[in-house]
């Protein structure tokens, strides 16, 4: 994904902040700074934990009060529910499609 497709997303504006990669930056000093695990940040990304990031390039970084989960395989919604500790129809009613394939993005955000 191109970095202006995903900036000018107002979905996206709802649920993530843009963070510009300054240098000196790794992907565990941005997933620390932002209490995020770095493995999440990488896959909300679309890059793999060991590679390189560059000075201006624009990542993806959850706002607080949202709880992200990629699904895997055999992931039931149930337990997505139990194992995130949410309220089952505001998850559902804050994501439109739940397909439960794998790698599908769900978002929580508290109110």
């Amino acid at each position: 994904m191109d970095e202006v497709s995903f900036v000018n997303n107002k979905q996206n504006d709802k649920i993530f902040d843009y963070y510009v990669v300054v240098n000196g930056d790794t992907l565990y000093k941005i997933a620390s700074n932002n209490n995020i695990d770095p493995s999440l940040l990488a896959q909300l990304n679309g890059i793999n934990l060991d590679d390189y990031i560059y000075p201006n390039q624009i990542l993806l970084i959850p706002k607080r009060g949202s709880i992200l989960y990629i699904t895997g395989t055999g992931d039931t919604l149930d337990g997505i529910i139990k194992g995130l500790n949410v309220d089952a129809m505001e998850l559902i009613n804050q994501n439109k499609n739940i397909y439960l394939q794998p790698e599908q993005l769900i978002v929580y955000k508290y109110k």
